[in-house]
């Protein structure tokens, strides 16, 4: 169940990126981000399991996954905090 909820999670983190950075930033400065971040994705697949392997082998080891990447969550979400709303505010909010 726990790891159903953080995938949610991180689905919901990445429509919010791909929603809010091309508003918020410019085609170059975006670009640039994205190429960044998927190097991050790619390496990040590749270590992750093998550390999340070894960390569940240890004492106590599902414990310390499950927090270690709620931790990362919760960083993503507050590092979301700064950014600007840039939709004007007379625009219709609703979905119809």
């Amino acid at each position: 169940m726990n790891t159903s909820i953080m995938n949610l999670v991180a689905i919901m983190g990445y429509s919010a990126v791909y929603t809010i950075t091309p508003e918020s930033y410019t085609t170059d400065v975006r670009n640039l981000g994205v190429g960044a971040a998927n190097i991050c994705a790619r390496v990040s697949g590749v270590i992750c399991p093998i550390f999340t392997g070894w960390l569940l082998t240890q004492s106590g080891g599902f414990e310390i996954a499950i927090t270690i990447f709620a931790a990362l969550f919760a960083v993503t979400a507050l590092s979301a905090l700064p950014l600007k709303e840039t939709r004007p505010s007379g625009e219709n909010k609703g979905l119809l």
